[in-house]
Order: structure tokens, then C-alpha cells, then sequence
């Protein structure tokens, strides 16, 4: 059976991005000079917002390092005819470096362990900024649908469960991405580093990260 808070939330999505085209369809006529824009490039999320007591449980002699994801993002930015407002629509996908953990799971290794976090979604916004030629100051604040899973394995040689898988947390709904940061563009071609916070929701877990984000540009 499909779960109807994913049925609603996709739905939700697709109403907005729908709106969003509408919008942008009656504004375009009287749209800056400024072109379509898409930008490409890697980000940075931390994960220490969404630690809890599983692991110190699980392994209370050492204590994890902090977990860092790395992703891509795609973006497209959109005129409108208001001069310091434009459009935006995106992709993410990530998942965890782990910077912690063992997949060595032999006998010898008491307390291996393994830690795998990845996930991505889709959106759709606004960008206010504060355009100049070659120099200015960007936001964003969309929303979308966003997803992750989260597992965390632990292997004991001592005790039982010798092998303990738990696939504890898995968040699929609506989000939100937002960012603050600048932009340098000579011709065509730019750079637009930003921090950025994405929340992901759902049912039966909900995710926050932060971090940084350093994609170029191209204007069309």
C-alpha cells in the first residue's frame, strides 16, 4: 500500500511547481535582460544536528566523528520582471563521507561498525538579491520534496546480536532549502559560493543540515 502522505506531498509538489510556471509564464514578457541561468557544483552538509543516543549506546567506549555529506546540486534561475526577485528550480542528490566506521567485519574486530547516510529531492523558489554587474548578494527560499535514509551496522563477536542492522530513520515529505551568499560573474561564466540549511520531513523521521556551497554559473 503506498503511503498517502507521500501521495499528498509529491501532489503538493507538483502543484506548486505548476504555480510557479504560471508565474514565471506572466512575467517573463516584462523580464530583465538578464537570461536564464543554470549553475552546477558541490556542496558540504554536516550531520551533527541529527545525532542521537543509538550509537553511544550501541558503542559507549569511543564516540563517533562528525559526519559530513557531499552532493551536487542543479539549478536554474529564472528573471522575472521584477528587477531583484528571480526564480528558482532544483536538484540535489548526496550522501555521507563517513568519516567514521569499519567494513573490516572479521572475527578478530569485536566492534566493527558502519555508517551510511544518503538522499537528495527536488524544489522550487524564490531568490531575492541585490544584483550589480560582476558583484552581488544572493537568498533563496524554496520548498520541495525531499528524502533520506540513514543506517547505522554494528558487529559484536561478544555479545548478541552478533550483528545488529539498525535501519532506524528514513524521512520522505515536504522540506525546505534556504541560503544566503554572493556571487562574482564576468561574461557568462560566475561563482556563486553560499551557506545553505535543508530540512527534509516526513512521517517517520525529519532531517536538518547545513553547509556551504560553491557552484559555478552559466548565464544563456
Amino acid at each position: 500500500m503506498v503511503n498517502p502522505i507521500k501521495n499528498s506531498s509529491f501532489y503538493l509538489f507538483v502543484l506548486l511547481a505548476v504555480g510557479t510556471l504560471i508565474s514565471y509564464n506572466n512575467a517573463y514578457a516584462q523580464a530583465s535582460k538578464d537570461g536564464i541561468e543554470v549553475s552546477f557544483g558541490p556542496f558540504l552538509h554536516s550531520n551533527s544536528m541529527n545525532e542521537d543516543n543509538y550509537y553511544n549506546f550501541k558503542r559507549s567506549s569511543t564516540g563517533p566523528d562528525n559526519e559530513i555529506l557531499q552532493g551536487v546540486n542543479l539549478k536554474f534561475t529564472l528573471p522575472t520582471r521584477l528587477p531583484y526577485l528571480d526564480i528558482i528550480f532544483g536538484s540535489l542528490i548526496e550522501g555521507a563521507s563517513s568519516s567514521y566506521g569499519s567494513t573490516n567485519w572479521s572475527p578478530q574486530r569485536t566492534n566493527s561498525y558502519d555508517y551510511k547516510l544518503n538522499g537528495g529531492g527536488v524544489y522550487a523558489g524564490v531568490s531575492p538579491k541585490l544584483k550589480g554587474k560582476h558583484f552581488g548578494l544572493t537568498s533563496e527560499f524554496a520548498i520541495g520534496v525531499f528524502s533520506y535514509k540513514e543506517v547505522f551496522a554494528i558487529f559484536n563477536s561478544i555479545e548478541e546480536p552478533y550483528m545488529d542492522v539498525n535501519d532506524r530513520r528514513t524521512s520522505f515529505g515536504l522540506g525546505g532549502l534556504s541560503s544566503i551568499g554572493f556571487y562574482v560573474k564576468f561574461g557568462r561564466l560566475g561563482i556563486n559560493p553560499n551557506l545553505n540549511a535543508v530540512f527534509s520531513g516526513g512521517d517517520n523521521a525529519s532531517f536538518t543540515f547545513y553547509g556551504l556551497a560553491v557552484p559555478l554559473t552559466y548565464s544563456f
